[in-house]
């Protein structure tokens, strides 16, 4: 015989917050309204009001919104930054808040699909998105227009007892965001963001009065006689990079500059993604008052790929001490050589960095600088101004966060306009490529352009040569070239003997392929080569990601390529990345692949049986930056070919300006 006991044991004095997408648990609890300084144009995450709980066990926090928040067939996001130390120096520098974790929540279709809780790694730089890991699930349920959710203290490192502050953004994936407008501290307080801001910014201003006419203070009357230079060529989107004016000034030793842009100067931004930084392996595909199963809950967060983001935006002057171009850094094109930069970087127009360097002469040629000491530097509103003890020729560039481009140097290696973002081309056999992403060579027209997901490629060969022939649009591809890895040996009777250090990773083919599996034999074949040896797989247009259309006569034969060759979800760096630094070559043929008879090619390597490449075509980067496709390509043949630009680590979007000795020198 045996005997049960039940036992039930309640908190006293424990209120409890029950996680079930229903806000009745808060009708008691204080929240705190949203007030917006600018209308959010989508109401779905609009915030309106939020709360937070913390008893013995859970921190809890609900977010009402204006409309449902995931009501729509588009991802929002949901963020609860947490400063568990209440110190906006320590974490990620969010708006007057350092966030030592976040809670993140995504969902779409009525659906949570992700609820996690990040942690920042303090080792790294306080601006890097990319500094925060996974390390738990938060529970967060939905319904409607309210959103709640709820992690243990024990993973903050907290207590009931503890004080620290949270801050509420969200956004959708159009580019809308909101936050709400206060600081929430646990023990009742609040705080103005854009107060806390304001003092920050006070508190990291220089005040530098050496006597002369222009005092470094950020209030910029004393530029008000100063003869301006304008940049009056390419606009782009982020008025934050748009530089407007800029002047120098010289007293004795000291040299003063300034630069204004059309929007705020070092704005930045809170957080430089649209996208969930995680999935759940698996998705829920209930109602958003239902929670994930319990499968989602227990499987590990597979991180999402996310490019390295910084939130902040930077302004360099590069200066040519010595007036030679011949030595100091240089990338090509540049008319200047620049013996020191001047760098600022800052977010929200806070100054977090102010300092100027020496280049490395050991160098050459690549992005490298010591000495760095401090420079006074102040900005307000659209301004900086700034004092240095380097005078010479200079350059002005500006950088942010986000990808666009602006230049007054010359086009040749600074375009003035990228991709308007991307061409996405429809697989359908119809010619919509733009203008300058095809090319005439050796007798017939051959088509390149990529988007930020895929790369495309096309022909407008007759794929069955009018007589039952199984010709194919073949792409051969390295994806580090100067690497030793990859690949050189034939397929279908096509080789690469280009240089040891210039070999290939992927072979892409699209066409009437011989003995590919499948009836009609049609479609594409790749072969993943950057183990060495080419792995193959058929019909490779039937996956996902994949696309390809194969015209007989009339229209043009087409592929679309993935990023993520391997669909591992992450985009590696040998394979096609969009970064600045990452360049890639690339071989196109024509083959018969039933007697593997290469009846054309670019680089045109005559037409035949053995085609062996020993040239390739060289694009430095594959991504919004390029302006026009073929012409900003180069034909190499030896891994010393490759221009020394894309190795540097210049930023992406950029606004440059020249700068000569036409100013006004003043003297004590």
């Amino acid at each position: 015989a045996g005997m049960s006991i039940l036992l039930f044991w309640e908190l006293e004095g424990d209120f409890v917050i029950t996680i079930d997408g229903d806000n009745g648990d808060w009708v008691e609890l204080t929240t705190y309204s949203d007030v917006d300084s600018l209308k959010i144009p989508n109401g779905n995450i609009d915030i309106v009001e939020v709360s937070h709980h913390m008893d013995s066990v859970y921190f809890s926090v609900y977010v009402g919104f204006e409309d449902p928040v995931f009501s729509t067939m588009n991802t929002n996001i949901v963020r609860i930054l947490i400063d568990t130390d209440q110190d906006s120096s320590t974490g990620f520098f969010g708006p007057g808040i350092g966030a030592d974790y976040y809670i993140e929540i995504s969902g779409k279709a009525q659906s949570v699909l992700t609820s996690n809780l990040f942690i920042f790694n303090d080792n790294l730089d306080s601006t890097n998105w990319n500094g925060f890991t996974a390390l738990s699930h938060a529970k967060s349920l939905s319904r409607g227009g309210t959103l709640e959710t709820q992690v243990p203290l024990f993973d903050l490192g907290l207590s009931i007892d503890s004080e620290f502050d949270i801050l509420v953004q969200s956004n959708d994936s159009f580019g809308n965001s909101d936050m709400h407008h206060q600081i929430l501290a646990t023990d009742g307080n609040t705080v103005n963001v854009e107060e806390k801001l304001s003092a920050l910014r006070s508190e990291t201003q220089a005040i530098e009065d050496l006597g002369n006419p222009i005092v470094i203070d950020g209030y910029f009357g004393d530029w008000k006689n100063v003869n301006m230079m304008s940049d009056t060529i390419g606009d782009v989107p982020n008025k934050n990079i748009d530089l407007e004016y800029y002047a120098r000034q010289i007293y004795g030793q000291n040299t003063y500059y300034y630069a204004s842009v059309k929007g705020e100067m070092l704005n930045g931004i809170a957080i430089p993604s649209n996208e969930p930084r995680s999935f759940n392996s698996g998705q829920s595909n209930s109602q958003s008052y239902s929670e994930p199963s319990e499968k989602d809950l227990l499987e590990p967060v597979a991180p999402l790929s996310l490019p390295v983001d910084s939130n902040n935006d930077a302004i360099r002057f590069f200066i040519d001490t010595d007036k030679n171009e011949n030595t100091g850094f240089k990338t090509l094109g540049m008319p200047i050589g620049a013996d020191k930069l001047i760098e600022i970087e800052g977010v929200y127009g806070i100054i977090t960095k102010s300092v100027v360097c020496d280049y490395d002469a050991d160098g050459e040629g690549i992005w490298k600088w010591t000495n760095c000491t401090y420079v006074a530097s102040a900005a307000k509103g659209g301004e900086i101004e700034l004092l240095a003890q380097v005078e010479g020729n200079f350059f002005i560039h500006l950088t942010s966060w986000d990808s666009w481009k602006d230049s007054t140097l010359a086009e040749a290696y600074m375009p003035i306009i990228g991709r308007d973002p991307y061409t996405t081309i429809t697989i359908d056999g119809t010619d919509d490529f733009e203008s300058d992403e095809d090319t005439d060579q050796d007798s017939f027209t051959w088509y390149m352009t990529w988007d930020s997901t895929n790369l495309y490629f096309a022909s407008n060969a007759d794929m069955d040569g009018g007589g039952g022939d199984k010709n194919a649009l073949a792409v051969f591809m390295d994806m580090n070239p100067g690497t030793n890895d990859g690949e050189t040996t034939s397929h279908y009777d096509i080789g690469w003997n280009i240089d040891n250090a210039i070999k290939y990773d992927y072979v892409a083919l699209v066409g009437k392929i011989n003995g590919m599996t499948g009836s009609d034999e049609v479609g594409i074949k790749s072969g993943d080569c950057s183990g060495g040896a080419c792995s193959w797989t058929d019909s490779k247009d039937e996956h996902a990601d994949w696309d390809a259309h194969v015209s007989w006569g009339t229209g043009i034969t087409e592929m679309q390529v993935p990023r993520d060759w391997d669909d591992s979800g992450t985009i590696d760096s040998d394979e096609f990345p969009t970064d600045q630094n990452d360049g890639a070559c690339f071989t196109f043929a024509l083959v018969n692949t039933g007697n593997s008879w290469v009846y054309a090619s670019y680089p045109n390597q005559d037409s035949g049986s053995d085609v062996t490449f020993t040239e390739c075509l060289y694009w430095s980067e594959l991504n919004s930056d390029i302006n026009d496709v073929w012409s900003e390509m180069q034909v190499i043949d030896e891994a010393s070919d490759i221009p020394e630009f894309s190795t540097l680590a210049l930023p992406i979007a950029s606004v440059l300006a020249i700068v000569g000795l036409n100013y006004r020198r003043r003297k004590l």
